[in-house]
C-alpha cells in the first residue's frame, strides 16, 4: 500500500478538500510512462518515508512514481486517483472516465528543448513559440 489517502499532503493541514485552483495544491506531472509528482509551490517531489507520503526533499525518502493513462493518474500498482486526489483501491479500467483529470495551468514545451522559443505561448492574442513558459493552458477533452 502506498499510504496515500484522503489526507495526503495536497491538502495543507491534512483536512481541506482538494482544490485544483489553490496554488498550494497544484502539482506538475509529465506524460511519459514513469513520472513523479512535484509541488509547484514547494518545488519538492511526492515521496514516502516511514509510511508517510508527503512532498519532501529528504534524501532518505523514496520518490513515488506514477503513470498517466486514459486521462487518469495511476500509481505503480494500477490504482487510479479520483478527481479529489484520493487514491482508489479499485483497479484501473480504461473505459472508466469518472477518474479523468483535467490538466490546468499547463505549460506546453518542445520534447527536446533547443534553448530558445521552446514553449507555446499567447502574445498579443496570437499563439507563438516563445522563450517564456506560459502556464495558462487548460486541456479540454473531446469525445473518446
Amino acid at each position: 500500500s502506498s499510504g496515500i489517502n484522503a489526507e495526503w499532503p495536497l491538502r495543507p493541514g491534512g483536512g481541506s478538500k482538494y482544490d485544483p485552483t489553490s496554488p498550494t495544491q497544484q502539482f506538475n506531472i509529465g506524460l511519459s510512462g514513469d513520472w513523479t509528482i512535484e509541488s509547484s509551490k514547494l518545488e519538492q517531489l511526492l515521496a514516502e518515508r516511514k509510511n508517510l507520503v508527503t512532498f519532501t526533499d529528504d534524501s532518505k525518502a523514496a520518490v513515488k512514481r506514477f503513470r498517466w493513462n486514459a486521462r487518469q493518474i495511476i500509481n505503480n500498482i494500477g490504482h487510479p486517483f479520483t478527481p479529489d486526489m484520493v487514491q482508489s483501491k479499485a483497479d484501473f479500467k480504461f473505459e472508466d472516465n469518472e477518474n479523468a483529470m483535467r490538466p490546468r495551468n499547463c505549460g506546453i514545451s518542445k520534447l527536446i528543448p533547443m534553448g530558445w522559443e521552446d514553449h507555446l505561448a499567447m502574445e498579443n492574442n496570437e499563439i507563438v513559440m516563445s522563450s517564456n513558459v506560459d502556464r495558462s493552458w487548460t486541456f479540454e477533452y473531446g469525445d473518446l
